[in-house]
């Protein structure tokens, strides 16, 4: 994905920005957590269901749960995305039991199915 964002928008470097990224969910997600749960309701109060905002929330609540379990402890202060990344386990993905897990951790043959989720 990284190689396509350089190819469409070649002025970024999108290699720092996904660790830029990463770092603040890991830093912040507890309280963007908080700020998107806001939002979905804000939004779900005028009748207009919040699908977006609610999966955001959902993520960076995760991230801020693993870092509360200390996942993130050992990395460096300027580990990249990779590193970050490579210090989940599969079976801390939500939805990894079937093996099959998109970057939502829904499984990918569920999403398949309905394209409206």
């Amino acid at each position: 994905m990284l190689a396509s964002l350089a190819e469409t928008f070649p002025g970024l470097d999108w290699e720092r920005q996904a660790t830029w990224f990463w770092r603040r969910v890991v830093q912040h997600g507890r309280r963007r957590a908080e700020e998107m749960r806001e939002a979905t309701a804000t939004v779900e109060g005028v009748a207009i269901r919040s699908r977006m905002a609610a999966a955001t929330a959902d993520v960076q609540a995760w991230v801020a749960a693993l870092r509360a379990e200390g996942v993130f402890d050992a990395a460096a202060p300027d580990a990249d995305w990779r590193d970050l990344a490579d210090r989940i386990e599969p079976g801390q993905v939500p939805g990894s039991e079937s093996g099959r897990v998109n970057s939502c951790g829904r499984e990918a043959a569920e999403t398949q199915r309905d394209p409206n989720r």
